[in-house]
């Protein structure tokens, strides 16, 4: 079976310098590999194809075949380390809380215990612009899940 610390070890070398990181590495018992990419920007196609083509010539299919997968986070997966959301300063997000509370506005700011959030208080009424409302501190601690909200 196929190594995960070794096609860790393989991708973090390939990405080093850069501004891309390793998000998640998982090898299946009938070596499925599969590599999660991220980035302080987003994640190209020809950054996906890269890492894949590297780790291609670098693992020798005659000693251990395998299946290959170099992804990019999803947009619709939810955020999951301080890096990740510095990537979100500034625009909206949508959480969670412990309580069951969703909260969408815009993310003001990061530190390593709490987020600052403006949340967008949505009308009672058809036709009505949604409001912004005052900034909240949310300890990390109390949030089950925050997403980006992508709008187009």
């Amino acid at each position: 079976m196929i190594d995960v610390q070794h096609i860790e070890d393989l991708v973090n070398k390939k990405l080093s310098g850069t501004e891309f990181y390793l998000f998640d590495c998982s090898v299946s018992s009938d070596n499925r590999i599969t590599v999660i990419l991220d980035g302080d920007s987003n994640v190209s196609i020809e950054q996906c194809m890269a890492v894949n083509r590297y780790l291609e010539n670098a693992l020798d299919r005659s000693i251990e075949d395998f299946e290959l997968q170099v992804t990019s986070y999803g947009a619709d997966m939810p955020l999951t380390s301080i890096r990740q959301l510095q990537k979100y300063l500034n625009r909206p997000v949508d959480m969670l809380t412990d309580e069951s509370i969703h909260i969408e506005g815009n993310l003001l700011g990061i530190n390593e215990n709490s987020i600052e959030v403006e949340p967008i208080i949505q009308p009672k009424q058809k036709g009505q612009k949604p409001k912004k409302g005052d900034p909240v501190v949310y300890q990390l601690s109390t949030i089950k899940e925050i997403k980006p909200v992508m709008k187009f």
